[in-house]
């Protein structure tokens, strides 16, 4: 061996690290006020709920709550989900389409064990989630970044993409309130979608761990939906309607579900049985949609606190989206602007954010974007970090 790095595999070599986790020595400075992460208010989590149930099926069925389980899925939750999703969508769900993962980002790492080779064209929203990019990623996929503006992922460029006689294979989607930008798919783009995915043969990947968080605004129809062709899988996550538990979901064709089943084998045998089975008895209890209403309401006022800063202090030149629902607000700054000193110039002040960079791929960058998120502080502390941030600005302008 010529030296300890013949020892990794191909695979390991090529992962990258996360660009936000790789931030978090200058976030976690004490006083800093955080608006970098993508994580929900623990305020929000239903600890008195979580903890009555755990006791109940600790004391009730400790043998299988503790024991291995189904690859797929606590059967019961792979049921309610399929009942759930049924109702929203207006559509006749089988609990054989749906698998339980160990939060959403296992689902995309799961489906892109299943369908991505290397080299394979994967159409991604230019910027987008950088787990999605990370799951991708590690299965060599060559991104298609596809631009956005405020209706979200431009389909005309899309579909000119593919007339030229490109082949695809999957397009990776957050259509409500996408991370980072905050923007909503609309229903036409949503329909355009479906019709292109029938047309050239390709998978269509919606990540919606931000649907039910809407502050505003008109309820927008999930692409899978919308899709009778089979060409749709529709994941999520508890993260952000419960709490960051790491459990997720998966619903897709029967078939496909089946081969996830065997692909997610070898990766944990199975999620957690006592974590599925607290979800499950949250839903059965329909404690779920209760829970959902109150975090709502608690993020809105602090998305309102955020907007109404963001217009009454940010310098001209400045621009951001306005989010109906999700977590964050997508910023962009005058292009002479250096977000990367403008990021350290900020810490400095105690006031973090992501740099927009770490959301797009190479070669396709964005660099005078950032990103903030609106839930994770307080009102007041929104302000403050809002009005600090705004004068960074304001100085390097």
């Amino acid at each position: 061996m010529d030296s300890q790095n013949d020892l990794y595999s191909d695979l390991s070599n090529h992962i990258k690290p996360s660009p936000i986790r790789a931030l978090m020595p200058f976030i976690r400075q004490p006083g800093v006020i955080g608006f970098a992460g993508g994580l929900p208010a623990p305020e929000t989590f239903p600890v008195e709920e979580i903890q009555e149930i755990t006791a109940n099926v600790l004391a009730e069925e400790p043998g299988s709550a503790l024991q291995y389980g189904p690859t797929t899925g606590d059967p019961r939750l792979r049921q309610i989900l399929a009942e759930r999703f049924s109702q929203k969508m207006g559509m006749d769900l089988d609990s054989e389409q749906v698998i339980v993962t160990t939060g959403s980002q296992q689902a995309l790492y799961l489906a892109s064990m299943i369908h991505v080779n290397k080299g394979d064209n994967v159409a991604i929203e230019s910027p987008t989630f950088t787990g999605g990019l990370s799951a991708f990623d590690a299965f060599h996929a060559n991104f298609v970044p596809i631009e956005m503006d405020n209706d979200g992922l431009r389909t005309d460029i899309l579909e000119e993409w593919l007339q030229a006689g490109n082949r695809l294979k999957m397009l990776y989607t957050i259509p409500d309130f996408q991370n980072p930008t905050g923007v909503t798919l609309s229903l036409e783009r949503r329909k355009k979608l479906v019709e292109l995915a029938n047309s050239y043969n390709f998978i269509i990947m919606e990540d919606a761990p931000y649907t039910d968080l809407r502050y505003s605004g008109e309820h927008v129809p999930s692409i899978y939906s919308l899709d009778d062709t089979g060409h749709t899988y529709f994941c999520g996550s508890f993260s952000k309607v419960f709490a960051p538990i790491r459990l997720g979901w998966l619903i897709g064709p029967k078939q496909a579900i089946g081969r996830m089943n065997i692909a997610k084998q070898p990766v944990d045998t199975c999620s957690p049985m006592l974590t599925q089975a607290i979800v499950y008895y949250f839903l059965a209890q329909k404690m779920l949609d209760p829970q959902i209403e109150k975090i709502v309401k608690f993020y809105q006022k602090r998305r309102n606190a955020m907007l109404s800063v963001l217009d009454e202090v940010m310098p001209e030149g400045v621009t951001w989206t306005k989010p109906e629902g999700g977590m964050f607000v997508w910023i962009t700054v005058p292009e002479h602007v250096d977000v990367q000193k403008l990021f350290h110039a900020a810490i400095d002040q105690k006031v973090a954010f992501v740099t927009g960079s770490a959301f797009f791929i190479e070669g396709a960058v964005q660099s005078n974007t950032l990103r903030v998120n609106f839930v994770s502080e307080t009102e007041e502390q929104i302000e403050v970090g809002i009005k600090r941030l705004a004068d960074v600005i304001r100085d390097m302008l």
